[in-house]
């Protein structure tokens, strides 16, 4: 049973660009990393759809890559969670897509997160309300299906705060980074463009003054 979320701040960075660049519409993505025990590390997030977020054919293309890719870190990473945004400012819980995209990531780890951001707290976390952070936590509890987590289980990793991941979001996105944010959807319109985003995760650690890793 998952105890702990870390994510380093680039993750979250960027899960919070993407849902900058697309503010009208839903979209979601992957969280890579490594569990520990109980305890869920994220190191990277790996932005998807905005287009349509159940694109049965091209989600299957973009779990293969992304496990492609995963299989270079040496066993350092691995697909550990699923994050989700939908474009309704009401809307703070897994949707029957988002359950199915989910399922699909635990059946292959069985300790994976979903991740959604809630659209009422994102707002008043980026103007600077530090109370409560905008990513709510769910697990799956076996054949009960997924289940809400207290939100204190998740928290940002190392040298990282959430004032210091507000601060990085608000730099990079006054700066428009988020309009160079590359998502699966456009990988696809344009193959020569790197949804992995490395450009960014460097910016995001640089905004936030974390020491890069080698």
């Amino acid at each position: 049973m998952v105890q702990s979320v870390k994510c380093e701040l680039p993750s979250l960075v960027k899960v919070l660009l993407h849902a900058a660049k697309y503010p009208n519409v839903s979209i979601n993505g992957l969280l890579l990393g490594s569990i520990e025990g109980d305890d869920v590390k994220v190191a990277d997030a790996v932005p998807l759809f905005h287009t349509s977020v159940n694109l049965a054919m091209q989600l299957e293309v973009a779990l293969a890559m992304v496990e492609a890719y995963t299989k270079q870190s040496a066993g350092k990473l691995s697909i550990v969670g699923y994050y989700h945004a939908e474009a309704r400012v009401q809307a703070a819980d897994m949707t029957p897509v988002a359950r199915k995209i989910a399922d699909k990531i635990s059946s292959k780890q069985s300790n994976a997160v979903a991740v959604v951001i809630d659209n009422r707290k994102l707002e008043t976390f980026l103007k600077g309300d530090m109370s409560e952070h905008p990513f709510d936590l769910f697990t799956k509890d076996g054949s009960r299906g997924w289940r809400r987590e207290p939100s204190s289980q998740v928290s940002v990793a190392s040298e990282g705060s959430w004032q210091s991941l507000q601060t990085a979001f608000a730099s990079l996105h006054g700066q428009q980074v988020h309009s160079t944010l590359v998502d699966f959807d456009n990988h696809l319109d344009d193959v020569s463009k790197d949804f992995l985003n490395p450009k960014i995760t460097s910016l995001a650690s640089l905004s936030a003054g974390l020491k890069q890793r080698a």
